[in-house]
């Protein structure tokens, strides 16, 4: 009787994901940071989707339309930039930034994202004033603070309902 021979391949278990230096400092420095990297910033998305739909009700504007994740990409210009949400009417817009976590941080990224956004109006000859926004579920007083200060309104999750505080000074336009 011939020998039968029977072959089995070994596989072997794919290594774990090695963690970088960037991974270790941003663990260290920005934790919610390496959270975003890690999960695809699903994070963010969910909270966009929990709060973005409600915003037209809940300014004291008219905005007769509303867009998400608007992305500007203007090479000739420097312009690279993402709106998470933009609400608008035929005299302004507003463009509101949502975080899981806002941070005074994310409240400076806004103000030069803003600013941006003013110049790609410009050159493109749209004459709206350009309003700001942040919204997140969890603000520090600080952070809430700054923002206000800014001109920024400031939209906050609490429970099921949204709360939009309005800015300590005139609200800036840009």
């Amino acid at each position: 009787m011939p020998k039968t021979t029977v072959t089995t391949k070994k596989t072997q278990a794919k290594p774990a994901k090695k963690t970088t230096f960037e991974d270790m400092w941003l663990a260290i420095e920005r934790p919610q940071a390496l959270i975003d990297r890690r999960l695809g910033n699903r994070l963010g998305d969910i909270m966009e989707s929990l709060m973005v739909p409600d915003l037209v009700a809940k300014f004291g504007y008219d905005f007769s339309k509303m867009s998400r994740n608007n992305k500007i990409k203007d090479f000739v210009n420097d312009i690279i930039m993402e709106i998470d949400a933009l609400l608008e009417n035929g005299d302004c817009a507003m463009a509101v930034e949502v975080k899981v976590n806002l941070s005074v941080e994310d409240v400076k990224d806004h103000i030069t994202r803003m600013e941006k956004l003013r110049k790609y109006a410009a050159l493109h000859g749209d004459k709206r004033k350009f309003y700001a926004a942040v919204a997140a579920a969890v603000i520090n007083e600080d952070t809430r603070t700054f923002a206000l200060k800014q001109g920024f309104y400031v939209i906050e999750l609490s429970g099921e309902n949204i709360t939009v505080t309005e800015p300590f000074v005139k609200p800036r336009a840009f």
